[in-house]
């Protein structure tokens, strides 16, 4: 008895399952760190927009910290420069508003003695930056950023 009761539940799920159906999620855009070093990560403009506000994110030497952990700026375009001591290796990811995947500034692994600059639409809202090599945002190394 059970068996028919499991079968009949089985066979309506199927049906269910047949009779909705969702549309499939777009296919994920690839883009590698070497895009985003000349200046392509999503949505950015070029490596640096004349006459655009620029946001400097540093991070500390010899740290897992950044000198600054929050920046206000007018939403549209801004030039992010990110800076990473020479005896460090670190990384800037960048989340928030109409980004489908984080920015990336510095190879995934960690990059010394980079200063990249990339133009960036930012929209309103509040966006993290952080960097992503192992153990650096869990020990701190996260901040804010919010276009007004």
């Amino acid at each position: 008895m059970a068996r028919s009761g499991l079968a009949t539940t089985l066979a309506a799920l199927a049906l269910a399952a047949t009779a909705c159906t969702l549309p499939e999620a777009p296919e994920r855009e690839e883009r590698t760190n070497a895009d985003a070093n000349a200046g392509q990560p999503h949505p950015s403009l070029a490596p640096h927009a004349d006459g655009a506000p620029e946001v400097e994110i540093v991070a500390k030497e010899n740290s897992v910290e950044w000198t600054k952990e929050e920046y206000e700026v007018k939403a549209g375009v801004v030039n992010i420069a990110f800076t990473s001591p020479p005896s460090s290796n670190h990384n800037l990811n960048l989340v928030g508003p109409g980004a489908p995947y984080p920015l990336l500034w510095g190879d995934p692994a960690g990059a010394p003695a980079d200063k990249l600059t990339h133009a960036v639409e930012l929209r309103k809202g509040t966006y993290i930056y952080y960097c992503s090599v192992p153990g650096h945002r869990q020990g701190g190394m996260e901040g804010r950023l919010v276009a007004t």
